[in-house]
């Protein structure tokens, strides 16, 4: 699942090629509801898109959005606030398991 502030992306077809796809404006929260659901195993987030979003392991979601969450952070933010606002997309309450950075 791909989070950004991106307006296109690019697709590989199963032959190899590669083409851009524009991302409509509500790209991100279906994104974002295919790695809730365990439709997608991996989310790639920017700081763009980081905001007000929840990718915990819900005890609400179905079982396959409930898989243990690993974090690995490539650059966080300078500011403290702003890294620990980070670090908890994946760690909330009422989580199935916590995750792991």
């Amino acid at each position: 699942a791909e989070l950004s502030g991106g307006r296109q992306r690019p697709l590989v077809a199963a032959d190899g090629s590669v083409r851009i796809e524009d991302r409509g404006e509500g790209t991100n929260l279906e994104e974002q509801k295919a790695f809730q659901q365990g439709r997608k195993c991996i989310a790639v987030i920017t700081e763009a898109a980081s905001a007000g979003i929840s990718l915990h392991a819900d005890l609400g979601l179905p079982e396959a959005g409930q898989q243990p969450r690993y974090m690995i952070a490539i650059e966080l933010p300078w500011e403290a606030d702003k890294a620990i606002q980070q670090l908890g997309r994946v760690h909330r309450s009422n989580q199935r398991v916590p995750p792991k950075f």
